[in-house]
């Protein structure tokens, strides 16, 4: 006789329980009202830091604020560790120790309020370059102060600091193609490496 045919498969079906609440209200957005950023940010030339203010935001217990600059390939990258970072609830925030190399990049912040979770409203976007907003360092053509970008180094008077911009410092030797600032007596210039 013939084996008796397998068994049919079988199939277990889980299926979750509704959820009583939603992790998030609706009506999230009626709490509030987009608060505006100011968009004339300071910067100290002391301590190499730019102080960003915003107004308040109606039931908000904390604000989430995204620092970022435009990296050499002309796209926002995220500047150290600000993207949605807590401000403890001020409505005002410094970025300290901006370096000399990302000093003359263009930054820009916005913030968003919390209530429990993140509001779907966000600030206004501010844009900015450090470098504008203080004299803190002379920006300068690099040609009138002897600074010159050759094939794979830069030829730089004696003391002259070169970084990348990613901000690291390089040197003048040896460096890929690429654009790289040079920071002498107080002035800072961009050169392009071939």
């Amino acid at each position: 006789p013939p084996p008796p045919p397998p068994p049919p498969p079988f199939f277990l079906m889980i299926r979750r329980p509704p959820r009583s609440t939603p992790l998030y209200s609706s009506a999230a957005s009626v709490v509030y009202t987009r608060q505006e950023l100011h968009d004339s940010p300071t910067a100290d030339a002391d301590t190499n830091s730019v102080t960003l203010k915003w107004d308040a935001a109606d039931g908000a217990s904390d604000y989430l604020l995204t620092v970022q600059y435009k990296n050499m390939l002309n796209k926002w990258v995220t500047y150290d560790e600000y993207n949605n970072y807590s401000t403890q609830g001020a409505t005002t925030f410094t970025i300290p120790n901006i370096s000399d190399a990302y000093w003359v990049n263009e930054f820009q912040a916005f913030v968003v309020p919390f209530k429990g979770y993140p509001s779907s409203v966000t600030s206004n976007i501010i844009n900015f370059v450090p470098a504008n907003l203080e004299s803190k360092v002379e920006v300068i053509e690099a040609d009138a102060a002897g600074i010159y970008g050759l094939d794979g180094r830069i030829e730089a008077p004696a003391g002259a600091r070169v970084f990348n911009l990613s901000g690291i410092e390089t040197g003048t030797e040896n460096l890929p193609a690429g654009i790289y600032i040079v920071v002498f007596e107080g002035k800072t210039a961009k050169v392009i490496v071939k």
